[in-house]
């Protein structure tokens, strides 16, 4: 059994109001038992995203924009070089990504690539492909486009990509790629998952099956077998922001020959599958934990969409109570004595044990009526949107009050209520009571 990579990764995040910031290092010991290293930064600020990755051979800078959550375009330049060759390759990528409902989506990207191989023939000593020498032998630049599509459903997903050309260290055409997975949660925070998929690398059909063991997003156990006789073992450990991860591959077949060493390659630098490796949805591979620098900002956009569904429904509620009572202008004037109702307790005000005195201070009050019953919706709604509430009794005005803050001075409140309006809240005001 021949030992083809040994991969150590560490990654780190900080978000801050002004952006998002990745940082990965990991290090590799190749089959010649040389041990190399690999730096990526990827810097995001709101739709933007640059990324730059470095190893002795290699250079990689690319640049990402997403239009909306579902739609996105990047560009990189990337270099390779090697004793013999020298690759420079410019790459223009686009997504798009249909929701179809809460448990299905599709997502469809396209990628047109264009490749400059340089070989230095007085270099190449022994070199026993002479397909692979063919392909890399050219004169010119040439271009390649590829497509892919990914559907998921629940906990099932299912992917195919077909390229014309791969980012090898070497340029080999190959054919189309499948691969489908399914998770299954399990008890005290475990989940398993499974998935197979195949395709043609170095004009031959393979397959590969992988399985996984997830325990609370925190820590992640991979296993794969490939057809052409490698084995792969991983572990990824999330610390927070800190993310470290760890593979083992080997051919169990022989110890050598192309399969070994396309497997090197691909787990260089901590990315599990080449195959795979910088596709149109810039999926990040470390052993096994998927990475997407993306995600984070879709996982915004999308819980802002709930959260403005939510804040409607709040605005729509209290129009409608407002509506029902034409008279809901507070012409308070003078001292008042209140009683405080907490909205734990809907009970009428003649039942409720609860009638302590309202403390002194500015309440910054969104709604007013004469049955406090009418405030049970909008404790929901309120709720939904992150707003704590309470409720008070005018005993002068025989009303309840609805309020979602008290402060001590005028300033304070008139602040609050100024930053309501702006969201909306346009029936907002301020109350000031004053004990006996």
């Amino acid at each position: 059994m021949g030992l083809l990579a040994i991969v150590s990764v560490a990654q780190a995040q900080m978000t801050t109001p002004y952006g998002t910031l990745f940082y990965k290092f990991g290090f590799l010991r190749n089959p010649a038992q040389v041990v190399n290293y690999q730096h990526a930064v990827y810097v995001g600020y709101q739709n933007y995203w640059v990324d730059v990755s470095g190893a002795p051979q290699n250079l990689f800078v690319g640049g990402i924009y997403r239009f909306r959550p579902e739609v996105a375009i990047s560009m990189s330049l990337d270099k390779y070089m090697e004793s013999f060759v020298t690759r420079t390759s410019g790459r223009l990528q686009g997504a798009y990504k249909f929701k179809i409902d809460k448990k299905q989506s599709l997502k469809f990207g396209l990628e047109a690539k264009i490749v400059d191989t340089r070989l230095d023939m007085d270099k190449i000593v022994v070199f026993d492909h002479e397909p692979l020498l063919r392909e890399l032998d050219r004169t010119a630049p040439y271009v390649y486009f590829s497509a892919g599509a990914e559907y998921v459903y629940d906990r099932f997903s299912a992917e195919v990509f077909i390229p014309q050309g791969t980012e090898h260290s070497f340029d080999v055409t190959e054919g189309v790629y499948a691969l489908a997975n399914y998770s299954v949660p399990l008890k005290k925070g475990f989940e398993v998952k499974g998935g197979a998929g195949g395709g043609i690398l170095y004009e031959s059909g393979y397959w590969e099956v992988d399985a996984q063991v997830s325990y609370q997003s925190a820590f992640d156990l991979n296993l794969r077998y490939h057809s052409l006789g490698i084995v792969s073992m991983g572990f990824a450990i999330n610390f927070g922001q800190l993310t470290g991860s760890a593979s083992y591959s080997a051919n169990v077949k022989s110890d050598s020959g192309m399969g070994g060493n396309h497997e090197a390659f691909l787990m260089y630098g901590g990315e599990v599958s080449d195959i795979r490796k910088r596709r149109f949805n810039k999926n990040k591979k470390l052993s096994g934990k998927s990475i997407d620098i993306g995600d984070e900002l879709q996982r915004l956009e999308e819980q802002n969409e709930e959260l403005a569904k939510s804040l409607d429904k709040v605005l729509e509620e209290l129009e409608e109570l407002n509506k029902k009572q034409q008279d809901f202008i507070d012409s308070e004037k003078g001292e008042s004595k209140m009683k405080s109702y907490p909205l734990e307790h809907m009970e009428s005000a003649e039942e409720s044990d609860e009638k302590d005195e309202v403390k002194a201070g500015y309440y910054v009050v969104v709604a007013s009526s004469k049955h406090m019953a009418d405030f049970e919706k909008l404790k929901a709604s309120l709720a939904k949107v992150g707003m704590k509430a309470g409720v008070f009794f005018n005993n002068r005005k025989e009303r309840y009050y609805l309020y979602t803050a008290k402060f001590d001075t005028m300033k304070e409140a008139m602040k609050e209520m100024k930053r309501m309006r702006k969201s909306r809240f346009k029936g907002v005001r301020v109350h000031r009571y004053k004990p006996e």
